[in-house]
């Protein structure tokens, strides 16, 4: 089982004073201020915003690991949400616009808790998506999770070139986003007692980027302790767009854009590096990723280059020794001898990117993890087809409930009216909504999603020679149907991390 590490547990001083509708709490950085709200039935919810979990990473800072969050003086205004973290602005890149949105002062979580006082209540860590460039936890709201008796912790981390530029040596090893997730779990630790939450019952949760940011702090020994379960939403560290392995190629290129690196130079001076793009200013920074961005593409273009094109799409460019043979397999396997992509094909290509980018890395950390007896892996899918997906939320042209399931729908369920989806309002996504609350909630609890009858359905947890999962509709059931099939014909390709995962199947018969 996962061990905590009591040491960390450090209790804060706490007091509690309270007005109609706001509420202080003494921790041990100084007073927050927070505000109170009626939620349905008379359940009020305290907000906390805005506290800083690490020092600001401006100046001397920038690119370098975090640090613990000081003390303030006077009280805090915990009432409105921080800044996001530095990052293009998306909204006007849609536009063929660019500009840059946040603040580099951005290293705050939010809490939100049903009773600010000792009530040992089980903690919940949201970490958000947004492909590691993007996103932030404005509008991560407490409902409809806190209808239950939960904590909810939502927190930001840097992005972009700012968070995971790495030189792949001492001077800036990388991951500054991920260790800043880990800071963020540690003060968790250490003052989530002081709203209402148990630090022995800590889960991390988080989707697309953020589910693989999840899988990342299991897997690092420097998290360990921090929690205790974790709930992965599209997203692991098996997934191809999870990893990287030209780091130090993405820290030359963005070095000779600012003359801070010298592409004709057998060696990399990191230090001077580091130190001549601590003088770009800040925006420039976060603009040049628009230099690494994969051009957009459409059917017609994948029809007239596929051959160079298709290992681009399908994520085997820069790994692989036959990128371009790898992807002819795969496109052949979902859309037969021809390759000439209709639009009545889509949804077999988008099956193909969701069964690459999603479904197989999700099943195969299910498949190693399901080994070690002392862990119970619960697999899900969400079949709903709501009233709203990603893609229509994005376009303002709600799908009616005929359209697909999206990457990122699940999130609507457990966040009421996170952008840019609206406000549940049809009785189905209701119900749904109200079943993952209490699947979630549930496992945070207890660690099982099902501890008893009441949902009127037990999810059985996966095991590496079953794996079957919980299809998640207003009716769910468990299945299984399809994936077998589908992750044999994944896993039999011979890319470069199948060959360390499973080596048995490409041990050649020397007889």
């Amino acid at each position: 089982m996962m061990k905590v590490l009591l040491w960390l547990l450090v209790v804060a001083v706490v007091t509690h004073q309270q007005t109609e509708n706001t509420v202080k709490i003494e921790l041990q950085q100084g007073v927050i201020i927070g505000s109170r709200e009626e939620a349905d039935a008379g359940r009020f919810i305290y907000s906390f915003k805005g506290i800083p979990y690490a020092e600001p990473p401006v100046g001397d800072l920038r690119m370098k690991d975090p640090l613990p969050a000081g003390g303030w003086t006077g009280e805090r205004n915990g009432t409105e949400d921080p800044p996001v973290c530095k990052q293009i602005d998306i909204v006007a890149l849609f536009k063929d616009e660019e500009a840059v949105v946040g603040d580099e002062d951005c290293l705050f979580l939010n809490v939100f808790t049903p009773r600010p006082y000792s009530s040992d209540l089980p903690v919940m860590v949201y970490i958000h998506g947004g492909a590691f460039i993007l996103g932030s936890m404005i509008g991560c709201g407490p409902l409809p999770l806190l209808n239950k008796d939960v904590v909810l912790v939502a927190i930001q981390y840097r992005l972009g070139v700012l968070g995971f530029l790495s030189t792949e040596d001492e001077v800036l090893p990388g991951n500054l986003g991920l260790k800043d997730q880990t800071v963020a779990l540690r003060w968790v630790q250490e003052n989530i007692r002081s709203f209402g939450g148990d630090p022995e019952k800590v889960t991390i949760f988080g989707e697309s980027a953020g589910s693989a940011s999840v899988h990342f702090q299991i897997l690092t020994p420097h998290a360990a302790g921090l929690f205790q379960q974790a709930i992965m939403q599209s997203g692991t560290a098996l997934c191809p767009w999870a990893l990287r392995e030209d780091h130090k190629e993405v820290a030359v290129t963005l070095g000779e854009m600012y003359t801070c690196s010298d592409a004709e130079s057998p060696d990399l001076d990191s230090n001077r590096l580091l130190d001549c793009l601590n003088e770009v200013p800040v925006d420039d920074l976060i603009l040049s990723q628009l230099k690494f961005f994969k051009r957009k593409t459409d059917l017609n273009m994948l029809n007239a280059t596929f051959p160079k094109y298709s290992p681009v799409v399908l994520g085997f460019e820069e790994w692989e020794e036959r990128p371009e043979y790898l992807a002819q397999r795969v496109f052949h396997h979902y859309l037969g001898g021809d390759i000439d992509l209709t639009e009545g094909q889509f949804h077999l290509l988008s099956q193909m990117f969701g069964d690459r980018f999603i479904k197989t890395c999700h099943e195969d950390a299910a498949y190693f993890h399901s080994q070690n007896k002392d862990w119970n892996v619960y697999l899900y899918e969400l079949r709903h087809q709501g009233q709203q997906n990603l893609p229509d939320a994005l376009t303002g042209s709600p799908s009616g409930g005929n359209g697909k399931v999206n990457h990122g729908d699940d999130l609507q369920y457990l966040f009421s009216g996170m952008p840019p989806f609206q406000p549940l309002q049809h009785s189905g996504d209701l119900f749904l909504s109200e079943i993952m609350v209490d699947l979630w909630t549930n496992f945070a609890a207890t660690g099982n999603p099902t501890p008893d009858g009441s949902l009127g359905f037990r999810w059985t947890p996966a095991t590496k020679d079953n794996m079957t999962f919980l299809s998640l509709t207003t009716v769910p059931i468990m299945d299984k149907e399809g994936n077998q099939e589908i992750q044999e014909f994944w896993r039999n390709l011979p890319t470069k991390q199948n060959k360390l995962l499973f080596p048995e199947r490409f041990i050649k018969d020397k007889a």
